[in-house]
């Protein structure tokens, strides 16, 4: 389980391959699971009466303890005494996880940069940096090495086959099914239109819109939030990560089905050139670095430019370069980063894809074309044909560093403001019980009585953060007078932590909108007539994997696959109110056959097996 990441992302569960259209919304009949209760593929029969029980221990979140439960009932029917430990939270798990007490555990897990190597490499590469069961697999890293080499187009069967060696071949990994997003909002604030799940990407706040126009300058779109912020910094994912896509630009972007595309992006193009490990992006100079100061906007007077989107990527690519950073590994990959100012060398450079030169690449769209390639971003003129360009080059062929650099954890900072913060005499002595560093709440608490320190270079400003809320100001700086700047001009993140109680609000109009509507309010939402309800399936799973110590049952291939084959995925999107889809592996935005059908005659199999090789 990508445990770390999942839970510093909060694991939003989320979402389905349909999205509803404005309010006409499916009915929970339409919408669940068949019933299972006399499936012929059910393992409930597979248990031998004749043998003990085979006693083993899920390790699991009391927020998922309904899934759960789904799963402990299939196990016991297979043969399995089955022992149930939830925690209350990521922290507990984390302790229970580092302590070897558990046989499987049980967690989500979203892709949010929407490419399958974020999906498998830290969970299942040998030397993954949260490959907590311990895979240890040749094969297994050569395809996730394979894959990563190869072009979209081109890898599709590759990862295919990796996803039936993890699952059915070895049984590394079992899928409990696939999560489902679930919005809900107030239809007449909300323009329907303009609210979207995306496979991959979190809600842009810049992308809404108000149905009265005319209250766009005036009042605040109230979204509700599970927890009260804490930490700026992008690559301490510590949870703020929704509000960091929206404050922090980055190079690229994905759009709702994981496309790269460069609309609200830093660069207006780039290109892979051949071999396919050399990118190359040509950046807007219409972006730039706002702050507040006492509750009001303040412009920093600096633009975003390649020297910070160089430092950005150095910094996270150094495990050290950062207090507390969480995502280095993700950027080992980067190998040089660089600004071209040798024009000849985007023309004689081939695209990978098209054939093209780079220049001509890069040049489409543009407001000019480029004439001129500079290394200072006060330099730059794009109306003149003045840019700058970065070239980005990785270790091995990896085309999927892009699907990375649209992650909110790449989100761009200022080389100028983050050095002046966390100066090397910090970085080399950081304490945390003690030392702020850059991105630190405290800064932005109202009754701090210290300094904002945070610049923002996205769409919007973090103004400030209490207790109860995060209040947020459009950035004036973020592509003014184009379709990009955003249309409302002040959002705030009000703190619920009861999710029955978000719906309350919701329905009071305390609130205009949440992104985590619960199973159990889903009809409420649906039948009220002010609200819509839209449901989308995401690249997110509720995952299970297993302790590979030798001193554990699941180290057993055998006892793996029989618990494998009596997972029956309808039964557990059935009691979530239809709010799920069929999974596979983690890498949910593939598109192949592969397919884990419940098998009771599978699961006696393999419990045979097993039993003979103890000489039973």
């Amino acid at each position: 389980m990508k445990m770390k990441k999942l839970t510093a992302m909060l694991l939003c569960l989320a979402m389905a391959l349909i999205m509803l259209s404005g309010c006409n919304v499916k009915t929970k009949d339409d919408v669940k699971g068949p019933d299972t209760s006399s499936n012929d593929n059910s393992a409930s029969t597979a248990a031998d009466t004749n043998r003990d029980p085979i006693p083993i221990m899920l390790l699991s979140l009391s927020s998922l303890e309904t899934e759960t439960n789904v799963i402990r009932d299939q196990l016991t029917k297979a043969g399995f005494d089955v022992t149930v430990s939830l925690q209350p939270d990521y922290g507990s798990m984390f302790a229970q996880v580092d302590a070897r007490n558990y046989d499987i555990n049980i967690g989500t897990f979203r892709v949010l940069p929407g490419n399958p190597d974020y999906g498998c490499r830290s969970m299942f590469y040998s030397t993954g940096c949260e490959n907590y069961s311990k895979v240890e697999d040749p094969e297994v890293d050569r395809l996730i090495d394979l894959g990563a080499s190869q072009l979209p187009q081109d890898y599709q069967e590759t990862y295919a086959e990796l996803e039936r060696l993890l699952v059915e071949g070895k049984a590394y990994f079992a899928p409990i099914c696939r999560t489902m997003g679930c919005y809900g909002f107030n239809k007449n604030v909300i323009k329907e239109d303009t609210v979207t799940i995306g496979q991959s990407k979190y809600l842009y706040w810049s992308q809404l819109d108000y149905v009265d126009e005319s209250l766009r300058e005036t009042r605040p779109l109230i979204i509700a939030n599970e927890r009260v912020l804490g930490q700026f910094d992008p690559a301490t994912v510590d949870g703020t990560h929704r509000v960091m896509a929206n404050t922090n630009i980055n190079l690229v972007q994905i759009d709702d089905q994981d496309n790269i595309v460069t609309d609200g992006a830093l660069a207006y193009n780039y290109s892979i050139a051949e071999g396919n490990s050399v990118f190359y992006f040509v950046l807007r100079d219409n972006v730039g670095f706002y702050t507040a100061k006492n509750g009001e906007l303040v412009d920093t007077g600096e633009k975003v430019g390649a020297e910070d989107v160089i430092f950005t990527y150095d910094r996270l690519r150094t495990p050290d370069g950062v207090p507390g950073n969480m995502v280095y590994d993700n950027f080992a990959c980067l190998k040089e980063l660089e600004t071209v100012t040798d024009l000849s060398e985007l023309e004689n450079a081939k695209d990978a894809v098209s054939g093209k030169s780079v220049k001509e690449v890069l040049e489409a769209g543009l407001p000019a074309p480029i004439s001129e390639l500079v290394d200072d971003k006060n330099a730059t003129d794009n109306a003149g044909g003045k840019y700058e360009v970065i070239k980005i080059t990785t270790a091995t062929p990896f085309p999927q560093i892009l699907n990375l650099l649209s992650e909110f954890s790449s989100g761009i900072l200022s080389k100028k403001q983050v050095s002046a913060i966390n100066t090397p005499e910090l970085l080399a002595s950081y304490d945390p019980t003690t030392d702020f560093r850059y991105g630190d709440a405290q800064f932005l608490r109202k009754d701090s009585g210290k300094e904002n320190t945070l610049w923002c270079s996205g769409p919007y400003v973090i103004k400030s953060v209490d207790d109860y809320e995060a209040v947020c100001e459009r950035n004036p700086a973020f592509m003014p007078d184009t379709d990009m700047a955003a249309p409302i001009k002040y959002v705030t993140l009000k703190y619920i932590a009861d999710r029955d109680a978000t719906i309350s609000a919701l329905r009071s109009g305390e609130v205009d909108l949440t992104d985590n509507v619960p199973a159990n309010q889903v009809d409420v939402v649906k039948n009220d007539p002010n609200l819509c309800l839209l449901t989308e399936l995401i690249n997110g799973c509720i995952t299970m994997h297993y302790n590979l110590d030798e001193d554990h049952i699941t180290s057993n291939e055998d006892i793996r696959k029989a618990i494998l084959y009596a997972i029956n995925q309808d039964e557990v999107i059935a009691v979530k109110n239809g709010l799920g889809g069929k999974a596979y592996t983690s890498m949910t935005m593939l598109k192949n056959d592969n397919d884990l059908i419940p098998d009771p005659s599978k699961v006696q199999e393999h419990l045979n097996n097993y039993y003979a090789s103890l000489g039973k």
